[in-house]
């Protein structure tokens, strides 16, 4: 059976659901028949997986058949096509592959677009392979799928190393290359992702510019969900420890960023953000506040089934109140 995923997006439009800190992707329309991409954390089912490697097969022979033929356009799209499979199941460097088969068709057929849309995902899929590398391998990186179907993963090496920062900036160019030639959904994007981008690096002065520039281009787009975003994104970026002032230039933007989303019903964004603002009431040696604030949290959280945001919240939760109880 084809696989399932998030319903493709018209052109023009921004990709929704987006999520903070989260690489966002430009979905194709449905008239392309391009396979659906699944949810980038979501684990590709056993059954869905055999489709998969069947079609990566059909789609392989494809491109060889275009190729002996000469039907370059052809050839592009089964490279492209093949790509989301590799994507859906988690296999960012064979995905990255077929990409930058699908960039050099576009290159040879001049095909601006096509290049813009082959840096994005190229840009998308080396911050996944990052992500990878922070915490493990992936399946076609030596991991492998267990009988209940999860993938299983290797230790990785760690955000100090050199693999995991070549990846982000690698994605930071490709994704530059894609602002150069995009619209202003386009630049939206890249201008988030770049941030995340710079965000994983450390540099968060960059990431911070980047999330500006996106945030202006939701303006332009009068797209609520993009500002909401970048928003929250330049409320989150900053590490803790923070000064005194630094938590006191945040705490309005995260604010805002928690009435956007409850004025967009976005349930799903409140729990990371009221969590950063018990960090920092925990900081300032406001327990009682970090209570409220982690309470919150963990409300959300049981709300959206986030299990993950439930256990952090649940922790903090503890300590701030212990902490309380000591003051």
């Amino acid at each position: 059976r084809p696989p399932t995923g998030r319903r493709p997006v018209s052109p023009g439009s921004i990709g929704a659901p987006l999520q903070t800190l989260r690489p966002q992707r430009i979905e194709l329309p449905t008239y392309l028949n391009i396979p659906a991409r699944r949810p980038e954390r979501e684990t590709c089912p056993p059954e869905e997986r055999l489709w998969s490697m069947k079609k990566l097969g059909d789609l392989e022979l494809l491109a060889f058949a275009c190729l002996r033929a000469n039907r370059i356009k052809e050839e592009g799209r089964a490279y492209f096509a093949a790509a989301v499979l590799r994507d859906n199941m988690q296999q960012y460097r064979k995905a990255i592959a077929l990409y930058t088969s699908f960039l050099r068709i576009c290159r040879e057929c001049r095909d601006t677009q096509g290049c813009g849309l082959a840096y994005h995902c190229l840009g998308v899929d080396h911050q996944l392979l990052a992500e990878k590398l922070l915490v493990g391998v992936s399946q076609d990186e030596g991991g492998g799928v267990d009988r209940s179907g999860r993938v299983t993963t290797a230790p990785g090496p760690g955000a100090g190393s050199n693999a995991y920062r070549n990846a982000l900036k690698k994605a930071i160019l490709f994704h530059n290359k894609h602002r150069e030639t995009a619209d202003s959904v386009g630049r939206f994007v890249a201008h988030l992702n770049m941030g995340i981008a710079y965000r994983d690096l450390g540099d968060t002065a960059s990431a911070r510019t980047n999330f500006q520039h996106a945030l202006k281009y939701a303006h332009h787009l009068s797209s609520m969900e993009g500002q909401c975003v970048a928003i929250g994104n330049l409320g989150l970026t900053e590490p803790a420890p923070w000064g005194a002032g630094t938590a006191a230039q945040m705490r309005p933007v995260i604010e805002k960023y928690l009435s956007m989303a409850a004025h967009l019903k976005r349930e799903d964004a409140s729990s990371v953000a009221y969590q950063r603002l018990g960090q920092m009431a925990a900081s300032e040696g406001d327990y009682t506040s970090s209570c409220d604030y982690y309470a919150k949290a963990l409300d959300a959280a049981l709300r959206t089934g986030d299990k993950e945001a439930e256990q952090t919240s649940h922790i903090h939760l503890g300590v701030a109140a212990a902490r309380a109880n000591l003051q």
